[in-house]
């Protein structure tokens, strides 16, 4: 019974953790959303309004890509399906 109490204890600082990056971000806290706010923040990327236009997630706002289109993708070791 111990670990489910644990458990529990733990389930709900994760749903606060995950509600504040939620909150941050403006989006939900999942890897690829946590990945296209980072992409922005770094690159000055204006991300687009839905987080569902497909294949495009932003902008570049200046540079020499300004205003050409961006998809962002974030992969973790675990996950990388690039060989």
């Amino acid at each position: 019974m111990d670990e489910l109490i644990q458990l529990a204890a733990l389930l709900k600082q994760h749903n606060a953790i995950t509600n504040e990056i939620a909150r941050l971000i403006g989006r939900p806290a999942e890897m690829g959303h946590v990945g296209e706010y980072l992409a922005a923040k770094l690159f000055a990327i204006d991300l687009s309004p839905s987080a569902s236009t497909k294949s495009i997630d932003g902008y570049f706002a200046d540079g020499s890509l300004a205003q050409r289109s961006v998809n962002i993708k974030w992969y973790g070791k675990k996950d990388d399906k690039r060989g």
